[in-house]
């Protein structure tokens, strides 16, 4: 049973305005109190919104060297088959550098 100074809440609503957040509380019956205690919190809230949008990201780093590996090999290997294909000499440097990615890549999956 409620105290009759008790108030229970049962929703937190976040509105979008064109510039912020505003958060407001219903009660049981539908009626908003805006007592101290409540303008306080929505304060804080829109306080903690406000410090999240103005987070900045760090800078874009680079793409891992694995991966980088995985898709450079895969584009030797087109390039390849593609002379292959079209009965032309395979250059010997996109073997080797064929070879030493796989190489590479393996070594990184049997070694943790």
């Amino acid at each position: 049973m409620k105290a009759p100074d008790e108030t229970v809440y049962e929703e937190f609503i976040f509105r979008k305005t064109k510039d912020n957040w505003n958060l407001s509380m219903l009660t049981c019956d539908g009626q908003m109190p805006m007592n101290e205690a409540l303008k306080e919190i929505i304060a804080f809230c829109e306080q903690s919104i406000g410090e999240e949008r103005d987070y900045k990201k760090p800078p874009l780093g680079v793409m891992p060297k694995w991966l980088w590996q995985e898709r450079r090999c895969e584009e030797l290997r087109k390039c390849i088959n593609r002379h292959f294909e079209a009965n032309w000499l395979i250059n010997i440097e996109l073997v080797d550098e064929y070879n030493s990615h796989v190489k590479e890549l393996e070594h990184r999956k049997t070694c943790p």
